[in-house]
């Protein structure tokens, strides 16, 4: 046939046991998923689990996904989580990275009645009428979690895992440059519609478009599949040569054909001066773009996002020519230009840098189902020049092979506050508890608080570096620290106590446990430090030899 397109804290440790779970549902050679839903939930249980059931609790509340609603009757209740990100339910399976919607495997291994919940992590969990739910912890906050979640399913919603492999849409563009059924020629500026309308079969009803842009792998344009047979491509590019391909499904998800490839190139105009130069122009709360002075209309609109702006990420890594990949099964993505490569994760605030690891202030996420990212980090990192204009909250980026920043525009986009406070030793400790216990025989209470416990010494140091003597580790922790945009927390101290990232920031008059510092892992656990008293040194004379000793000076001076 044919082939046509068109184009156009304390320490608080986790006081139930995970009790080992009969199986609860028959094993079958795979569990599918309908589609995802997204959850804010910030009803804390501020409670230690109980052993064995822990959702029979007498103060138990919990959700109960089919409704979203939170509920005490324990019949309904399909899971609950703890203010120390405590996840228990019915039974439970921790699936690591696995994908969201990806098929589980039916073999299950046993389940335990809860987990310590991780971010980026998947949970299988049985619910409140026997049946399975899939979880992903998008974001873990000390009032809330943000997680993601599919219930089982009946019939397949995805295609096969080959779907995406090499045959089916060809992993390797190279196999198909020999075999484009159509080559198409467009200038800068116009939006491609792809359209396969007459290569339809009877029975097809679903289908998937892929694209491969300048060499790279294929990769799926859309989170979902498409019942159209037209897709407009808005995002190409002057300089770009594109790949298309489609396979389709029939009703019930099952693979019919593939269709393509076909080849589109995107030229410039002929009034176009520098070829090769690249001006992008973006407001705030603006869809609208320009790069190269030709429009471009943007999925979603530049975010302002705890200081830092967010961009949609497939418009700004192909406008600056970047190579970009997306992996599913651990919400990766991968940006490549000119020699230098950035892989990030969605809502994980670690990312590589030309192999080397560096903290985010601002994770990648997704805003109106829209994968963004932050435009100062992947701008710079790619060797482009960016600019803030706080008057008119516009960002200009120009592809001059260096990462110059505007220093009269800055405070849209960062923040370098005075770090010197920080740089001293400071002398750890963890809070201590406050109990509060009735008077027998009359209405009134006593407080009492404990000292807490000796948390070792932090030294933090101007050159950008620290020296952290862990008690809890039980070794000295050399590492590095980074400013970061919170006001509240300008340092984040990495790989610290336990492996973990910490922010560090000044107490103040609320600040549990008091203090002249407060470190935070971003999940649960604080500790607090006082400033360190320095040695004074002072002359003596023995023996007509003036000696300097170093003495601790006394709180009183």
């Amino acid at each position: 046939m044919k082939k046509k397109f068109g184009i156009l804290a304390v320490l608080f440790f986790l006081c139930f046991q995970l009790l080992l779970l009969p199986v609860m549902a028959s094993a079958t050679s795979s569990i599918t998923w309908g589609e995802p839903q997204k959850v804010v939930y910030d009803q804390l249980y501020d409670g230690i689990f109980t052993f064995g059931d822990p959702l029979q609790g007498a103060d138990i509340t919990g959700m109960n996904l089919s409704t979203l609603q939170m509920t005490g009757d324990k019949k309904k209740i399909d899971l609950v989580i703890s203010i120390y990100h405590e996840m228990a339910a019915n039974g439970v399976v921790e699936l690591g990275t696995e994908g969201l919607q990806d098929a589980t495997d039916g073999n299950l291994p046993q389940f335990t009645s809860g987990a310590r919940l991780q971010q980026g992590y998947t949970y299988l969990i049985v619910t409140a009428d026997g049946s399975y739910a899939k979880i992903r912890i998008d974001q873990l906050l000390p009032a809330k979690v943000v997680f993601s979640f599919v219930m089982q399913s009946t019939a397949p919603l995805a295609p096969p895992a080959s779907a995406n492999q090499s045959g089916s849409t060809g992993n390797n563009p190279g196999t198909d440059t020999s075999n484009v059924v159509g080559s198409y020629e467009l200038e800068e500026g116009q939006a491609a519609k792809v359209s396969w309308q007459e290569d339809v079969l009877p029975g097809d009803a679903n289908f998937e478009l892929y694209r491969s842009d300048n060499g790279g792998d294929y990769i799926k344009l859309t989170d979902f599949m498409l019942t159209d047979t037209s897709f407009v491509d808005k995002y190409i590019f002057v300089g770009h040569t594109y790949l298309y391909k489609i396979v389709a499904y029939d009703s019930s998800y099952n693979k019919t054909h593939t269709i393509g490839p076909m080849r589109l190139v995107i030229k410039p105009k002929s009034q176009t001066g520098s070829p090769g130069a690249t001006k992008i122009v973006l407001q705030l709360d603006n869809k609208n773009a320009m790069v190269n002075g030709v429009k471009k209309t943007l999925d979603a609109a530049p975010a302002l996002v705890d200081g830092r702006t967010l961009v949609p990420l497939r418009f700004i890594a192909e406008a600056l020519g970047a190579k970009v990949k997306w992996d599913g099964s651990e919400q990766k993505i991968s940006l490549d230009l000119n020699g230098n490569s950035i892989a990030l994760w969605l809502n994980n605030s670690q990312a590589k840098v030309n192999g080397s690891n560096v903290m985010l202030d601002v994770p990648p996420q997704l805003i109106a189902e829209t994968t963004m990212v932050p435009v100062r980090f992947v701008s710079e990192n790619l060797k482009q020049a960016i600019e803030f204009d706080n008057a008119t909250g516009t960002i200009t980026i120009t592809g001059q092979g260096n990462a110059q920043t505007s220093s009269s525009n800055q405070n849209l986009d960062n923040n370098s506050p005075d770090l010197s406070y920080f740089f001293h030793t400071w002398k750890m400790r963890i809070p201590g508890a406050v109990v509060t216990s009735p008077i027998p025989g009359t209405s009134d209470v006593v407080t009492n608080a404990t000292p807490g416990a000796d948390a070792g010494n932090l030294q933090v140091k101007s050159d950008g570096t620290y020296v952290w003597q862990s008690i809890w580790d039980g070794k000295t922790i050399k590492g590095s620290w980074r400013k970061t945009n919170l006001p509240d927390y300008p340092i984040i101290l990495l790989r610290g106590e336990e492996g973990k990232d910490w922010k560090l920031g000044k107490s103040d008059k609320n600040t549990w446990g008091g203090g002249d510092i407060v470190i935070y892992d971003g999940q649960s656990i604080s500790q607090n430090g006082d400033l360190q008293q320095q040695p004074k040194a002072i002359p003596i004379s023995l023996n007509n030899t003036k000696v300097w000793v170093a003495l601790f000076q006394s709180p009183e001076g």
